[in-house]
């Protein structure tokens, strides 16, 4: 399905209240995973641009709230959160943690270390809610790190075993 081209243009209507619907309605879109993943992002996009540019706070949290929709059901790399990447240090609690989910739903490695300054910044004052998911967002990261680690260093369907049980295996091969 693509996008009704009212509902990408309605992000950049005069009236806060009007792009604030638009965000929404997109949102309902991607939660119900009725677009291609092409589509997707593309909507995502123009969802993170209206995250960093537009003027209301509304707006941007219902972009975020949006693209948090997406990255449920469908896998947005982290190079598309580039844009908010300047605004971690100013934004308010409440969509810095959006956003700080939303990189570690990437799976990225490198949102680790974008997250990281995070986790116990003193001058962050956030709830315990943000600490758990903050915390589960690095675990996914660290959990999906290893896992790429093991396959670069093994072959599909291969059991990894130790460097000392593979070198007995040859040797008791050799004798």
């Amino acid at each position: 399905m693509n996008v009704p081209d009212d509902a990408l243009d309605a992000l950049t209507d005069r009236d806060p209240r009007g792009r604030d619907i638009a965000a929404a309605e997109l949102g309902d879109l991607l939660r119900a995973k009725a677009l291609d993943p092409a589509i997707a992002t593309l909507v995502v996009s123009q969802l993170v641009a209206a995250a960093v540019n537009d003027p209301t706070h509304a707006v941007r949290e219902s972009a975020l709230n949006s693209i948090l929709e997406a990255s449920i059901h469908y896998h947005l790399p982290l190079e598309l959160f580039t844009p908010l990447l300047p605004e971690l240090t100013t934004m308010d609690p409440e969509l810095l943690e959006y956003t700080l989910y939303l990189l570690g739903s990437t799976q990225d490695p490198a949102a680790a270390e974008l997250i990281r300054p995070f986790l116990d910044h003193p001058s962050v004052h956030l709830g315990p809610h943000l600490h758990r998911r903050r915390g589960r967002a690095h675990q996914q990261l660290r959990l999906a790190g290893e896992d790429r680690r093991r396959q670069n260093h093994s072959r599909p369907g291969e059991r990894r075993t130790g460097p000392g049980k593979k070198h007995a295996r040859r040797m008791d091969q050799l004798s």
